[in-house]
């Protein structure tokens, strides 16, 4: 019995681990974070003025003000991994009604049984295609992000 509890429990941990790396590679960088298109370090926030006063770290509202484009992007690339998060709850819901029934009823009476690890087992198998379409959709967010954020700064044209 302790040795199907830790299997299960492993292949939670690895399906959860493997859902947030998946969402850390589509996402750029946050509100605030460096990079060529953004305020840090290697970005337009650099103050390279007298005194040396370092980087200028923006909050989202300025960040907003000052480059309105590339925040556009950043909330439609939020945009499209939030329409993918929820067409994957969608799926889970219709695919896996019945299990989710009765993981619910199994697990709230105690989380720690055989039936509750069961029931998020079967869970996990049935909704896999769900997550698995939902990874697939999040490289064309991030495309999203990387084609408006290039709009947003074009390169410019070298002058003679």
């Amino acid at each position: 019995m302790i040795k199907t509890h830790w299997k299960s429990m492993a292949a939670i941990l690895a399906i959860g681990t493997l859902a947030l790396t998946v969402q850390a590679w589509a996402r750029p960088f946050p509100h605030g974070g460096g990079g060529p298109d953004g305020p840090g370090p290697e970005g337009p926030g650099l103050h390279g003025g007298p005194g040396g006063f370092g980087v200028l770290h923006f909050g989202p509202l300025i960040e907003q003000l000052i480059f309105p484009c590339r925040n556009d992007c950043v909330e439609a690339e939020h945009s499209c991994r939030d329409a993918a998060e929820s067409a994957a709850l969608t799926c889970a819901e219709q695919t896996c009604a019945a299990t989710i029934a009765s993981a619910q009823t199994d697990c709230a009476a105690d989380r720690s049984s055989q039936a509750c690890l069961t029931d998020v087992s079967t869970l996990i198998t049935c909704v896999q295609p769900c997550i698995t379409t939902e990874a697939a959709a999040l490289p064309a967010c991030a495309a999203t992000y990387k084609a408006c954020s290039s709009a947003c700064n074009p390169t410019p044209t070298p002058t003679p």
